[in-house]
């Protein structure tokens, strides 16, 4: 059910949840076109904020005025900050001072200013700095690592913010802390699954799953000659293995639906829209399956068994998170390129692109085929 956005923005939203195999859930922020949420408020850049220092020495007072670079996270968060540093708002005669009520209503009508309790929520260790502390940063225990964890896990609850750096200082992403400190505790499933959804984000990070892929299979081989050993180009890709994920996630969807009122109750707009495509094909096609399901979208099947594997009263439980993330990764790369006929496109395509999506295919498809009634 869409919500308000807890910033202030005006705009509804609602959370993707994304489950992690040690009970963490990321909640990702999505329009109601099912675009991921860049806030308005919280992609304002940094200012520079003025302030006037008092100085009480033997000479005597002194003012002296200093220029600080402050981060906000929406204009009127900075607007705030401009009239609570003057006292006032600047006008043609001056600063006007606010009265009570006034400063009361710019108090009320501001959206929530998350940044000051963003950048402080981090895990700060011990007070004090030892001998010991310092060997402790050095080479951190599993259990220091993993309160370094819990940390980020608590940032990435209270502030689901896709498009925000940490802190805005060091420009790397909350989830991508996620991944990196999952991997220092060589939970490379976890690691990866919090790639993929950065993936999701930013679309920038194939090559680092690819290399987490092969620590978790403890993969030997380069790129080069994994491609030349799979022998894989694009359009095979897309034929031989995207395609069939396709179809074989639709031969499960369909052998999970024996009775299609039951599939129109739990996805009504999935079955309108597929129904709807139905009832305008041309019998110029014979098609193996003449029902709704085959007329899914391939993102429809990914969201559809993602779904139902967190259903609670009729969960699915046979499939696994990780297999639903390999899906979620090869929808997005089978759409990139599906309907690109340029015969340049294998060189246009990464290779780590094209091994990574061979990984997953084949491992998707070689789950499906061991299920009895897949």
């Amino acid at each position: 059910m869409p919500i308000q956005c807890r910033t202030g923005c005006q705009e509804q939203v609602h959370y993707e949840h994304f489950p992690f195999s040690d009970g963490f859930v990321y909640f990702l922020p999505q329009n109601l076109d099912g675009s991921i949420h860049d806030c308005k408020n919280l992609r304002t850049p940094s200012r520079i904020h003025h302030l006037r220092i008092s100085n009480t020495g033997e000479g005597g007072d002194s003012v002296k005025e200093v220029d600080m670079t402050i981060p906000s996270w929406s204009p009127e968060e900075a607007h705030f900050q401009d009239i609570q540093d003057n006292n006032g708002i600047h006008g043609p005669d001056g600063i006007k001072e606010l009265t009570v009520d006034e400063w009361r209503h710019l108090f009320d009508t501001s959206p929530n200013q998350y940044y000051e309790e963003y950048d402080n929520v981090r895990y700060a260790g011990k007070n004090v700095i030892t001998k010991e502390t310092k060997k402790e940063l050095k080479n951190p225990s599993e259990e220091y690592r993993r309160n370094i964890l819990l940390n980020i896990q608590m940032r990435c609850i209270l502030f689901p913010t896709p498009f925000i750096s940490d802190g805005l200082k060091d420009n790397q992403f909350d989830v991508i802390k996620l991944s990196l400190q999952y991997e220092s505790l060589e939970d490379f499933e976890s690691a990866i699954r919090a790639r993929l959804l950065q993936e999701k984000i930013t679309h920038d990070q194939t090559e680092k799953i690819l290399e987490l892929v092969k620590k978790q299979n403890d993969f030997k081989k380069t790129d080069d000659e994994l491609i030349i050993e799979f022998n894989l180009t694009a359009k095979e890709l897309r034929h031989k293995y995207y395609r069939k994920v396709e179809n074989i996630t639709k031969s499960f969807i369909r052998k999970k639906y024996l009775n299609v009122k039951y599939f129109k109750n739990d996805f009504p707009k999935f079955y309108e829209k597929a129904n709807d495509l139905r009832e305008k094909s041309t019998s110029n096609i014979e098609r193996t399956n003449d029902d709704v399901i085959e007329y899914l979208s391939f993102g429809s099947c990914a969201r559809i068994i993602k779904d139902k594997k967190s259903d609670k009263d009729n969960p699915w439980n046979e499939i696994e998170y990780d297999i639903i993330n390999s899906v979620y990764y090869v929808v997005d790369r089978r759409n990139e390129i599906e309907h690109d006929s340029d015969d340049n496109l294998d060189k246009r395509i990464s290779k780590e692109s094209k091994v990574l999506g061979y990984i997953y295919s084949k491992k998707i498809i070689d789950f499906f085929e061991k299920l009895d009634y897949a």
